[in-house]
């Protein structure tokens, strides 16, 4: 619940920001990066309470990590990392993104990818989530702040 509760406000969020500052309805491209912005945080949380996992047990802490096999929680984040790969490439692929979008998210492209094969070799969820933090700031501000430097800007002239 809680995973499904922190997405769900980082896209709420997300779209109320570029929403309020532009004054117009949300398009196709904010869309799709308000939906990655929830599925970074949903990698966060639950690369962090898969490694709190036997913690959280102990003190009957119910998190999908505590009630779903290994082999569950693993495939959980698995597609987890499939959506944001496909968010992210349908998001470059809008025709309204614009040029320096795919420049912008390929780094996070290719954490990601170092993230999972260093989690599928050593298995520890620490560092994975740490790393999803990393990966979502640097996602959050390429994605981002070029574009509220592009809205500010409209809004000047």
């Amino acid at each position: 619940m809680g995973k499904a509760l922190m997405a769900y406000f980082s896209i709420v969020l997300t779209l109320a920001a570029f929403t309020l500052s532009d004054s117009a309805p949300p398009t196709p491209f904010l869309l799709l990066q308000a939906l990655l912005v929830g599925v970074w945080h949903g990698l966060i949380d639950g690369f962090a309470n898969t490694a709190d996992a036997v913690g959280d047990r102990a003190v009957g802490r119910r998190t999908l990590a505590t009630w779903a096999t290994p082999a569950r929680n693993r495939a959980f984040l698995a597609v987890l990392i499939a959506a944001e790969l496909l968010l992210t490439t349908g998001v470059i692929g809008l025709s309204s993104s614009p040029w320096w979008f795919m420049p912008a998210l390929l780094p996070v492209v290719a954490l990601r990818v170092g993230q999972v094969r260093d989690y599928r070799k050593s298995g520890d969820a620490a560092l994975a989530s740490r790393r999803c933090g990393h990966i979502h700031r640097l996602g959050a501000w390429g994605a981002d702040r070029r574009e509220l430097r592009h809205s500010s800007a409209e809004m000047d002239r």
